[in-house]
């Protein structure tokens, strides 16, 4: 068993394979950055992390990471038989996000919808999409304040929460334009080449996101 320390309060204990197998889908999917990924070994070869008080920013990104892919997992795991292997996996996964929860160390990063349906990310997709974004907020005129402010203060959630539908009309439009200028430069400002195609599919996550709460804004 591994000990995932967040306070002296708060800790999730799960077993090495589940933790390995959540590691790898957050890596995979880039919810966890390649430059975090020895903290994986770290976790095997120590029994379990703990933070220090200069460590807390990596705790935040690798919890936040670790919390997006377990949402995604536990929604590709649906209604399983908690008898099995995969419930038992379903189970460790809730346990990690009520254990961040009380532990109040992670925030939703991203863009938050009225429905719920959020996009949620790690820092560093977030912090490209803003950045991306800024040469065609004067085709987003009521986004345009807001997601400058985001950019200019490296602050990771757009909450659109309260947004009408021509707030949600100019984010698709800035999703569409970012998403053809990347396809336009094929990744060639990514210093890691390899994290362009997941770049890529966290920006039609969140087209389909808009274009699911756009059809409940109408």
């Amino acid at each position: 068993m591994l000990s995932i320390c967040f306070d002296d309060d708060h800790e999730w204990w799960t077993s090495s394979y589940v933790f390995k197998r959540l590691f790898l889908s957050a890596l995979e999917h880039g919810q966890i950055p390649p430059s975090l990924e020895e903290w994986q070994h770290v976790a095997a070869a120590n029994g379990g992390l703990s933070f220090s008080d200069d460590e807390q920013d990596i705790m935040c990104e690798l919890m936040t990471g670790l919390r997006a892919a377990a949402i995604a997992e536990l929604t590709r795991l649906g209604d399983v038989d908690l008898q099995t292997e995969e419930g038992t996996y379903k189970v460790s996964l809730e346990k990690l996000l009520v254990a961040t929860e009380m532990s109040g160390i992670v925030s939703v990063v991203g863009v938050l919808f009225s429905s719920g349906r959020d996009w949620s990310v790690a820092n560093w997709v977030v912090r490209g999409f803003f950045r991306d974004c800024q040469p065609f907020l004067t085709d987003a005129p009521l986004l345009a304040p807001e997601m400058k402010l985001c950019f200019e203060s490296e602050t990771d959630t757009l909450d659109l929460r309260s947004a009408d539908v021509r707030e949600l009309r100019e984010l698709s439009l800035l999703v569409k334009l970012v998403i053809s200028e990347n396809e336009r430069l094929q990744g060639s400002k990514f210093h890691q080449r390899s994290l362009f195609p997941v770049y890529m599919q966290k920006l039609e996550e969140l087209r389909q996101r808009v274009t699911e709460n756009l059809a409940q804004a109408r």
